[in-house]
């Protein structure tokens, strides 16, 4: 502004100068020191520390859908298993086309997986997502149809190493495949 100078000396007017005859200091009520951190309250809700990132509902229920990234990995090697061998692999249901199946649901919660914390937050406050319901929902996916009724992990980890390269696991996710990790803890999933 032309007048900056003199509304700082209006200001401000007992602080040392410089040589140039610039402020070294500013006075914080010239500068609404006050106002700017009214104005940072405001905006740390919109922040990763803010309630939204942390405390919220839709936090909560992104913090509890881990288990997902274990399905994620139980449809993956499932569509592999009947991509590599569909003829000696059959479910008891035959109106489904689980190859279809398993690869649609592998990509809905690949998308979901590939997401940073703070982005699926995001995502899910953009769909309006109030529930664990709602965010199945918006992947076209329900809690029943991320299980197979009589067919678990450890029978599908079976089918897939008899197919597949043994060592393919190792490059799967660096090593650390949550259905693995699932299986050895002894957890099977099962929609509650």
């Amino acid at each position: 502004l032309p007048n900056y100078q003199v509304q700082l000396d209006e200001k401000c007017p007992h602080v040392l100068l410089n040589r140039n005859g610039m402020h070294k200091c500013f006075n914080l009520e010239f500068l609404e020191f006050e106002e700017l951190l009214v104005q940072l309250d405001k905006v740390r809700d919109s922040t990763l520390e803010g309630e939204r990132y942390t405390d919220s509902a839709i936090a909560k229920i992104v913090s509890e859908m881990g288990y997902l990234s274990a399905r994620e990995s139980f449809f993956r090697k499932l569509w592999l298993v009947l991509k590599k061998n569909p003829g000696n692999f059959q479910f008891k249901s035959t109106e489904v086309d689980w190859l279809a199946e398993a690869d649609r649901i592998h990509k809905a919660l690949k998308l979901w997986n590939s997401m940073e914390h703070v982005s699926r937050i995001d995502w899910c406050v953009e769909r309006g997502v109030q529930s664990e319901k709602d965010l199945l929902w918006c992947l076209n996916l329900t809690k029943e149809s991320l299980w197979i009724k009589g067919f678990d992990n450890i029978t599908l980890c079976r089918e897939y190493w008899s197919v597949c390269d043994p060592f393919e696991q190792t490059n799967y996710l660096n090593g650390k495949d949550p259905l693995y990790v699932e299986t050895r803890n002894g957890k099977e999933f099962k929609p509650q």
